[in-house]
């Protein structure tokens, strides 16, 4: 992964343009950076911008994970002559040279602003990656606190295709040479990358006891259950911990702990994201593109974008095709699904309960309904209310809950009001339930002429229900959501 800026400063004189840049060179693997490209004529390639300048990407090969950055330059003697000055290595610049040569047979190659570009091969979610000196420390403090391991050494390892830390460490007594991959994120395709980059790295060593460690800020469940089939240790800034030698074996898993609301890409589970994932969850067996996935779930198809890239980071979601012909498809619809409901809790709608006289409970339900309707208020039938019209399985109860969106809650009081219902502290006949977010209620469906929440919607409020719920979530679910 990379990251290109080219809203920079333009260079003042050839010689500013060209002033060296300090260097530090990072560990990584082969990778691609991106840089702005001009047309033949010098113009801008692309209508949007980026930094204020108009821009569009090209590839070109570059260790990630490096933290020294390159600089691009104009050092423009007339518009009819352009001078590329690119600080790397030597195999490195032949590359920008012959891509710059190829393009000159039209047109000199003009670049219009002074462009740095840094890889991002080894960024957490929260900034830059700490150096790895840095991480070095805490791989050696959290393996020093396990019983009978004592670290003795350790060094960083740089080079394209080779592995960032080698720890030499004392485990009950035994010498152990740990080959250590640092990853910015611990999802499983950041692990699978990972262990292969690590296999290879120890075929090439040919050393039978060196033993392979992944270490990234914070590892998924997933994740860390791939790494312990096979056979990989790993370390993690929540405490995870796991080591299989031939005579000891560590193990030691924690909860996560709480991160910040980051974005839609991070956070899958509320918000704008949470309707993406609905949709997806709604129709989990189609190939969806970005645009029709965006128009399903009401959101810009950035935010599309963003929470499919997330999705596919923890392999749950697969891409195929190139350009306009892309298309994404759910992988574990199911593990999805299960994710969320361990997110989910009914403390985060504000109930309203309400009580009123009538012969026939179902009938003043009814009633209710049809105002609600007339009042164009956008509720839904949720918990065994809703449950028992899509997919029946308990007996009926006399309480009925409804959903209702946060902005129309006033008016929903009003109706009730008008209906002869009373608002109580507890206890009552009907319950609304006051929802924040707008995925809760979108994806309803019309059934014996009321509003019924999605099937996802009734699963998630049944499955942290008290009172039965989770059976009848389970009958629903092998009803209604074929995975």
């Amino acid at each position: 992964m990379v990251q290109t800026s080219s809203f920079c400063p333009k260079a003042k004189s050839p010689q500013e343009a060209h002033r060296p840049l300090e260097e530090a060179d990072g560990g990584g693997h082969d990778g691609w950076v991106s840089m702005p490209q001009a047309d033949f004529r010098g113009k801008p390639t692309s209508k949007g911008k980026r930094g204020g300048s108009p821009c569009r990407s090209v590839g070109l090969p570059f260790p990630c994970g490096s933290a020294r950055p390159l600089l691009l330059s104009r050092a423009a003697a007339s518009d009819s002559t352009s001078i590329l000055t690119y600080f790397t290595s030597g195999a490195q610049r032949d590359t920008i040279r012959s891509l710059a040569n190829t393009r000159s047979a039209l047109h000199p190659l003009l670049f219009h602003d002074l462009c740095y570009i840094y890889c991002t091969g080894k960024m957490h979610a929260g900034g830059n990656m700490p150096p790895v000196t840095d991480v070095s420390a805490r791989i050696s403090a959290a393996l020093n606190q396990l019983p009978a391991v004592a670290v003795d050494s350790q060094a960083v390892v740089s080079g394209l295709g080779g592995v960032d830390l080698v720890v030499a460490a004392s485990v009950c007594g035994h010498r152990v040479g740990l080959v250590v991959e640092v990853k910015p994120f611990g999802y499983p395709r950041d692990v699978a990358v990972a262990i292969h980059q690590l296999r290879s790295y120890l075929e090439a060593q040919a050393d039978p006891d060196a033993v392979p460690l992944i270490y990234a800020p914070r590892l998924s469940p997933t994740s860390r259950a791939i790494l312990r089939e096979q056979g990989i240790g790993y370390l993690d800034d929540d405490g995870n911990v796991f080591l299989r030698l031939p005579w000891a074996c560590y193990w030691i898993d924690k909860p996560a702990k709480d991160q910040p609301d980051r974005g839609p890409g991070q956070r899958l589970f509320s918000g704008r994201a949470a309707q993406v994932t609905h949709a997806l969850l709604l129709d989990a067996h189609r190939s969806w593109h970005l645009d029709d996935l965006a128009v399903r779930a009401n959101v810009a198809p950035g935010t599309a974008y963003k929470v499919c890239r997330a999705m596919e980071d923890r392999q749950w979601m697969q891409r195929s095709g190139r350009g306009p012909a892309t298309t994404r498809l759910l992988l574990e619809p199911g593990a999805m699904l299960d994710a969320w409901v361990t997110t989910h809790s009914l403390g985060r709608y504000q109930a309203r309960h309400y009580h009123g006289w009538a012969q026939n409970r179902h009938e003043l339900l009814r009633h209710l309904a049809s105002a609600l309707d007339s009042a164009d208020v956008d509720y839904a039938l949720t918990l065994s209310t809703g449950a028992q019209l899509v997919a029946p399985h308990l007996s009926l109860n006399d309480h009925s809950w409804v959903l209702i969106p946060q902005i129309q809650a006033e008016t929903a009081d009003r109706v009730a009001t008008d209906q002869k219902l009373h608002r109580v502290e507890q206890g009552g006949v009907i319950t609304l339930l006051i929802s924040n977010q707008n995925s809760a209620t979108m994806f309803r469906s019309r059934e014996a002429a009321v509003w019924v929440a999605s099937p996802v919607q009734l699963y998630l409020d049944l499955m942290v229900w008290p009172q039965r719920g989770k059976e009848q979530a389970q009958h629903l679910r092998a009803e209604r959501l074929p995975f």
